[in-house]
């Protein structure tokens, strides 16, 4: 069973990815099934290089997978261990052949997220704050017309502040 904090990761792993699941899961003594995937819908780098996620069966990456890794011609690989996978850049004849590395239960494409702010622009009361607007306001008693310029963002700096969580706390199992 994944730890909540695992289950979080890999949560993120799949909406990432863009896939329905990241890992599939394996019943005792059964075989994993592999989730393979076809050339044409890997994403590429600047070289052509596939990029893909390859997961492993219990969530623990085996030893002796970047060696086989290496003796495959991978360009690229990074490990995951908060999701138990491995980020692979590989040519694209080689990505098919992560799937008979041991252990490797999925191998999904590298997908990334795209946000569309449009979307919840009404929801948060946002809408037209990208236009300047005039607006009227007094100033030393005195009514004053002026301009804001429309907010963008451009030049923000957003800070996320995560204080994690307790993972053996009783509520979190």
């Amino acid at each position: 069973m994944l730890r909540p904090t695992r289950r979080l990761a890999a949560l993120v792993a799949v909406l990432t990815t863009g896939a329905a699941a990241l890992m599939a899961p394996v019943s005792a003594g059964a075989s994993p099934e592999l989730t393979s995937i076809a050339a044409p819908s890997v994403p590429t780098d600047e070289a052509g290089h596939g990029k893909v996620i390859v997961a492993f069966a219990d969530g623990v990456v085996p030893a002796g997978t970047f060696g086989a890794l290496r003796d495959l011609g991978v360009e690229r690989a990074i490990e995951l261990p908060s999701i138990g996978a491995v980020a692979v850049t590989a040519d694209l004849p080689l990505v098919s052949l992560l799937s008979t590395l041991p252990g490797v239960i999925a191998v999904e494409p590298q997908r990334r997220p795209v946000s569309h702010l449009y979307a919840s622009k009404e929801q948060i009361n946002a809408i037209g704050v990208d236009q300047p607007s005039t607006y009227t306001t007094r100033v030393g008693g005195k009514k004053v017309t002026a301009t804001r310029p429309g907010v963008t963002g451009e030049g923000v700096t957003v800070a996320v502040l995560d204080s994690g969580i307790f993972a053996p706390h009783p509520r979190l199992r």
